[in-house]
């Protein structure tokens, strides 16, 4: 997944906390601010629409669920990179989708969750995406 462009704000560990890991308000999972006027959610579903890799990114995110993994947040309010363990829900924006939106479907056969997940994509990233750009 090195060619993922939410990569591009690996440097920048509080922004790339603040967009993908938003929930459907725009706020971000710890510290519930918002991230960008219009959303956080909206502006990680942008960055996911473009992504070369997204569909194998939502794909590792079914994978990772159920199985306990390690992430890291940069938690600004001590301005220090945390590592945490990250539930069997995976959080935050993965290929385009929110945990909320993989949760809606989790009772599916996985080729039926995968389908019904890229239309959930295909309809909230229209609602984001400027008429020139395109899904990847």
């Amino acid at each position: 997944m090195a060619r993922a462009r939410c990569l591009a704000y690996a440097d920048d560990f509080e922004m790339l906390d603040r967009l993908m890991f938003a929930d459907r308000s725009g706020k971000s999972g710890k510290a519930g601010k918002r991230a960008v006027p219009f959303g956080a959610a909206g502006v990680a579903r942008r960055i996911c629409a473009g992504c070369p890799v997204r569909r194998d990114c939502l794909e590792y995110s079914l994978d990772l669920e159920g199985a306990s993994h390690w992430a890291v947040s940069w938690d600004a309010k001590r301005g220090r990179v945390l590592v945490r363990e990250v539930t069997p829900e995976v959080d935050g924006m993965w290929g385009g989708i929110l945990k909320e939106e993989r949760r809606s479907t989790r009772d599916l056969p996985r080729q039926e969750r995968l389908a019904a997940l890229e239309a959930i994509f295909e309809a909230e990233s229209a609602k984001v995406l400027l008429p020139s750009e395109r899904v990847a």
